[in-house]
């Protein structure tokens, strides 16, 4: 019988929500977090992303992320797990309301 790795997709979503809203958490993890270590393979994709978009200085956020997932045809793939990216955006939209109240 198989057994499944650890994984909590709930946490995923809050990582990545986080890296997009707060632009220096990106450096306090980097060295440390990989693709390789989020279990859904979109998440992967979106950590992928974020860590390309941080390389080239470029800004970390919603708008910035989705753009680069549809340029790498990696939408896609979200659109088959469409229910990753919405809730990435949620988890998103929660820590931006959670961190300006």
């Amino acid at each position: 019988m198989l057994k499944l790795p650890p994984q909590d997709i709930e946490t995923e979503r809050a990582v990545l929500g986080a890296l997009m809203i707060d632009p220096a958490a990106i450096i306090k993890v980097a060295d440390f977090l990989f693709s390789t270590d989020f279990y859904k393979p979109i998440h992967q994709k979106i950590y992928e992303v974020v860590i390309e978009l941080f390389t080239n200085s470029q800004p970390i956020d919603l708008l910035s992320v989705s753009t680069k997932l549809k340029e790498k045809k990696f939408l896609e793939i979200a659109r088959y797990n469409a229910g990753d990216l919405r809730a990435t955006k949620e988890l998103y939209e929660k820590w931006d309301t959670y961190l300006n109240f």
